[in-house]
């Protein structure tokens, strides 16, 4: 059985690599989930909006 020689990998260099990557996810994740929830709070901000904008003239026509 023929074993590979390991004398010359950098072994090193493969695990900074590996946290690099590790890193790269976790950035990408939390990236995802803020752009996640800050496009759940953009569109009940535009409902809301929406629902102020159409109640306005309700509202006025109760006030008269």
């Amino acid at each position: 059985m023929n074993v590979p020689d390991l004398r010359n990998v950098d072994f090193e260099a493969y695990r900074r690599q590996a946290v690099e990557l590790r890193q790269q996810a976790m950035n990408d994740s939390i990236d995802h989930a803020t752009a996640w929830l800050r496009s759940l709070l953009g569109s009940r901000s535009r409902r809301a909006d929406a629902v102020t904008t159409r109640a306005a003239p309700t509202t006025a026509q109760f006030a008269a």
